[in-house]
């Protein structure tokens, strides 16, 4: 089983289900058991796996995102741990077997700044919103705002009720984003392009679920702060 080598870090090694996790310079590195390993078929123990599964996968899925990996591998205790064993730490409460709280946030903790959505959607071909607009009051609430003047979207999708049985039952994606020009006194609008893989993915899947988190920056492009996390969830066309 797996087992917390370090207490006030929280390095992780051992074995976990169909995972092996180990550490390996300063990384968290999870790879499939051997093929010979008889997983236990108890309810309880597959549900188990299940859930540290899936939050593995999340975990690297947000990994990817240089601005929140920036922010986690900076995060207590004291800096120290990877990116992902802080991410996996922190998001496994919210996580079930097969599904992911609507309360769940992926930054390590309390946001900068709030930001309001509208119009947000996911389709074949993009993701798009728009950051409503926020009162001269509230930018004087929030210090990020004074000096930002970009602003990077973190997006992740998670793929599942899956259409083919031959698939996995979920997909996790981090989108490929650019940082673009943010002014808080006017509406932003936010533009992800979907192709290749992700597309046809897409497609074997009914139910999309949206998170995304904001990171100010300045003219430089240093970050500043980050927002709250936002999610949505959407359907297939076909299943609308």
């Amino acid at each position: 089983m797996a087992k917390i080598t370090n207490a006030t870090f929280g390095k992780i090694s051992g074995k976990v289900g169909d995972f092996v996790i180990r550490q390996s310079n300063g990384k968290t590195i999870i790879a499939s058991r051997p093929f010979n390993f008889r997983a236990s078929k108890d309810p309880a123990s597959v549900a188990r796996r299940n859930r540290f599964g899936l939050s593995a996968k999340f975990s690297s899925c947000l990994a990817q995102n240089p601005f929140l990996k920036e922010l986690w591998n900076n995060a207590e205790p004291n800096g120290k741990g990877s990116a992902f064993t802080k991410i996996s730490k922190h998001i496994y409460p919210n996580v079930t077997h097969d599904d992911i709280s609507q309360e769940i946030s992926v930054t390590p903790s309390f946001p900068g700044f709030e930001i309001s959505l509208n119009n947000t959607s996911v389709s074949l071909d993009s993701v798009s919103s728009e950051i409503i607009p926020v009162n001269e009051s509230e930018q004087q609430s929030w210090e990020c705002y004074k000096k930002a003047t970009q602003i990077h979207t973190g997006a992740f999708l998670f793929l599942s009720d899956k259409i083919d049985d031959r698939k996995e039952d979920y997909k996790f994606y981090s989108l490929l984003t650019e940082t673009i020009p943010f002014n808080p006194s006017v509406k932003t609008e936010i533009s992800i392009p979907v192709y290749g893989s992700l597309s046809v993915a897409m497609e074997m899947y009914a139910t999309y679920r949206l998170f995304l988190v904001f990171f100010a920056l300045d003219d430089s492009g240093i970050l500043l702060d980050f927002s709250n996390t936002i999610n949505s969830t959407h359907k297939h066309q076909k299943y609308l």
